[in-house]
């Protein structure tokens, strides 16, 4: 027999401290399977936290307590306490026995509508109304099961720097974790001739013989024939900003000497055969392409003024012809010689 809402007739038994209580005679023989025997005060107020823990779940407002359950809460309720199922009260049921118990224009129930709804439930469930509310009680409140975030570095405080570490109150202070590929590497002393090679290198090109940079550490590789298909040029970068230190350009020897071990984990050698190979190399290789030859620039004997002194080339003084000379040797016939047919005077001209 389908239970009557509150704005309709009234509902024909209600839920006191210690169990059901009857308000109808013709009633009676419908409601035998929900009455229990009498139940302490304690379990109706068990009920009444859980009640109040799922009402204000999720509230903005921790101060104030709300009294009041609305839909969702209620539907919440339902599927946390493991009341709702596929059978015999199911999501549909859960909105229609919420419907029923709540009074007419309102949008919320009080705990006495509460109880009366559970009620319901348990009529549907066909269980007792106190083993209901053990059920309830079990489960103590609202379960959570919102998505755990994976961790992320940088919304983690210890990194924070600057006005986001003021923020929060941490110093700003560079801090160095090692990782595992470091603490694998050891503290090797160079050689003397591995010394010798990586000042070689680092002095080539007018660069300072004690730090080396990314293009010198690939230059090394490419001299002594270290790169293959595995060992690429890429992976040479990779391992020099691995070893370099944060915010810097260059390596020093030691180093160098990590880099090596790296290089040799990736070349699959021990550390001192690599050593071995890059120490037998000679120096670094010069491969530029050699310039043809240029009279204006090679023969320094075309060489004059400024430059000529430059290159030491020795200059020969030279001999100025007079006026005089060079005006004989621009004279040619006289007029009378010209052809009355060429006016320039081209053809009788003195060569």
């Amino acid at each position: 027999m389908p239970l009557s809402s509150r704005g309709g007739s009234p509902t024909p038994y209600s839920v006191g401290d210690d169990g059901l209580s009857e308000n109808s005679d013709d009633f009676a023989p419908t409601i035998t399977s929900l009455q229990s025997p009498p139940r302490p005060r304690g379990v109706l107020q068990s009920l009444n936290r859980v009640f109040l823990a799922f009402a204000n779940y999720g509230s903005a407002n921790k101060k104030e307590k709300l009294q009041h359950m609305d839909g969702a809460k209620w539907a919440k309720f339902c599927r946390d306490c493991g009341l709702q199922n596929s059978k015999t009260f199911t999501a549909v049921q859960v909105d229609l026995a919420f419907q029923k118990v709540k009074t007419k224009g309102e949008r919320r129930v009080d705990f006495e509508e509460f109880k009366d709804a559970v009620a319901m439930v348990a009529e549907l469930r066909g269980e007792s109304f106190a083993d209901v509310c053990e059920l309830i009680n079990a489960k103590g409140g609202p379960q959570s099961n919102a998505t755990r975030a994976e961790y992320v570095k940088f919304a983690d405080p210890d990194n924070f720097t600057g006005a986001y570490a003021a923020n929060v109150g941490r110093s700003s202070v560079m801090r160095h974790v090692p990782s595992n590929w470091e603490r694998e590497l050891k503290n090797v002393k160079p050689t003397p001739r591995l010394k010798k090679l990586f000042n070689a290198h680092c002095a080539f090109g007018k660069g300072d013989k004690d730090l080396m940079n990314q293009k010198t550490f690939c230059k090394v590789m490419k001299d002594c024939n270290l790169f293959d298909k595995k060992f690429t040029p890429t992976r040479a970068d990779i391992i020099f900003t691995k070893i370099k230190a944060h915010g810097e350009r260059v390596i020093k020897l030691d180093g160098f000497t990590r880099a090596l071990q790296l290089v040799a984990q990736e070349k699959n050698a021990s550390y001192e055969d690599l050593v071995e190979h890059v120490c037998a190399c000679d120096g670094p290789a010069s491969s530029g392409t050699a310039a043809l030859w240029t009279k204006f620039h090679d023969d320094k004997s075309t060489y004059t003024g400024a430059y000529a002194a430059i290159a030491g080339a020795s200059k020969s003084t030279r001999v100025h012809e007079s006026h005089d000379a060079w005006k004989s040797k621009r004279q040619v016939r006289s007029i009378s010689h010209w052809s009355s047919y060429d006016r320039v005077g081209v053809v009788n001209a003195d060569p």
